[in-house]
């Protein structure tokens, strides 16, 4: 039985879907890196309707954790928010279930919190299962072409980044649930980190990539269960419709998207882009939800789309397609 009452320094939120192959390793190297760091921690697991063995899993393997089962699945958002909510602690170590950490991870990521005030968050290097490819880098934005385009890099040392990787980064949680935790329009996932991270910058708070301590990787286990890589295309694609439209503030930045948006949509028709063209037309279809949160976000703002572009260095950043 776990103390309720007792003080807690850090949180593990893992949220989970059908993660039975991977989830027990997944809390077995979280418990042992959270250890290692000498502080109160606890770890709380929140299961969005998996169909598998995880609940039981949980249950029978790691009594410690704090399990939140839910009947039915409700999306990555939502898991996340209902998780972070829910622990304790100033700061959330978020991992996705098919991640297995190093030891000395949540300590490499959690002691830049102690020596930045300004500090959102702090997000890693992930590689693939084996090792052999990393899985994250330093992932940023860059304004090209009428939008936000993705661009990276991996520096050996900390250095500021735009974007959080949901699956393995560590955050405030305060600022987290002054912000309103993830999005939920871009369910079931892909870009609600991003998302939080730009608006984070946009808040006037800052991130940080930390490539000293990289965890493995599996990279879209559970959602690879949802979809054929098409799918999963179209499904990123949407999403970025949707950062772009639920972010972008500059005024001329807002004016040279709706300029190039009429050519965008012709050329998909005219060449084939099929991809590109169902993926608009259901981010389309979300634009209520946008809008919603784009009156919410104006009151937070403090910092411009372009001041946000300038505040990290690029120069070195390979165009990631």
């Amino acid at each position: 039985m776990i103390n309720t009452d007792s003080p807690v320094k850090f949180g593990i939120v893992v949220p989970n879907w059908n993660g039975e192959a991977f989830l027990a390793q997944c809390l077995s190297a979280a418990f042992l890196s959270a250890r290692r760091t000498h502080w109160p921690f606890e770890v709380v697991v929140v299961d969005d309707g998996s169909t598998d063995r995880s609940v039981e899993i949980i249950r029978r393997q790691f009594p410690r954790v704090i399990l939140h089962a839910r009947a039915e699945n409700r999306g990555f958002a939502e898991t996340v928010n209902e998780g972070v909510a829910a622990a304790r602690g100033r700061l959330i170590v978020l991992l996705n279930n098919d991640v297995v950490i190093r030891e000395d991870f949540c300590a490499t990521l959690l002691e830049h919190f102690d020596r930045d005030a300004r500090l959102f968050g702090v997000t890693a290097k992930t590689v693939q299962w084996d090792g052999s490819q990393p899985n994250y880098v330093k992932m940023d934005a860059v304004w090209a072409r009428g939008d936000f385009r993705l661009v990276y890099s991996d520096p050996p040392e900390p250095t500021p980044t735009h974007f959080l990787q949901g699956g393995a980064c560590a955050f405030v949680r305060e600022h987290f649930l002054e912000l309103g935790g993830l999005a939920t329009f871009y369910a079931p996932a892909y870009w609600e980190d991003f998302d939080l991270s730009w608006q984070a910058w946009a808040h006037g708070w800052r991130n940080l990539y930390e490539p000293r301590s990289p965890a493995l990787h599996l990279g879209k286990a559970s959602f690879r269960q949802l979809g054929n890589n098409e799918w999963l295309a179209q499904l990123n694609a949407r999403n970025h419709w949707l950062f772009t439209w639920a972010n972008l503030a500059d005024p001329h930045l807002m004016a040279d998207h709706c300029a190039r948006l009429p050519f965008r949509v012709a050329g998909a028709l005219l060449h084939g882009g099929g991809t590109e063209l169902r993926s608009f037309f259901r981010a389309a279809r979300r634009i209520r939800e946008v809008m919603q949160s784009r009156r919410r976000r104006a009151g937070l703002r403090t910092v411009s789309d372009t001041a946000i572009l300038k505040a990290v260095d690029t120069a070195q950043s390979k165009w990631s397609g």
